[in-house]
């Protein structure tokens, strides 16, 4: 498995001296840029600002978070934006009068929706 060769290596190098991972974040960079396509960062931005609600808000959250979590230089900003955009018209004019500005928070709200009227989220 190249994983475990990877693995071995990177122990060995430690061993040695030669430890280039200090932290958590440097172990993620380090494992990420040896298994995951370059491209992969960029085909998941092009379908996160594409991606809009089509069925459930519980869908659409987990779409949304599969994505996001592939691209690791998403801004606050940038992906609140994103999410909101592609929220059903009825979902993000509920997110705006309530005054939300951060993601998680827009996340968790929106779960909300679901909870207080299951058949809503399906409307538009």
């Amino acid at each position: 498995d190249v994983a475990l060769l990877w693995w071995r290596r990177k122990s060995t190098d430690e061993k040695r001296g030669r430890n280039t991972i200090g932290t958590w974040e440097e172990f993620q960079r380090e494992l990420k840029k040896q298994f995951y396509p370059q491209f992969t960062e960029k085909e998941a931005r092009a379908k996160l600002r594409r991606l809009t609600q089509q069925g459930t808000i519980r869908e659409y959250v987990r779409a949304f978070s599969e994505l996001m979590l592939q691209i690791s230089d998403l801004s606050e900003k940038e992906s609140f934006y994103w999410f909101e955009d592609g929220l059903k018209p009825w979902a993000k004019h509920e997110l705006r009068r309530q005054g939300i500005t951060e993601l998680t928070v827009a996340m968790a709200e929106v779960e909300s929706f679901v909870e207080l009227g299951p058949a809503r989220d399906k409307l538009e």
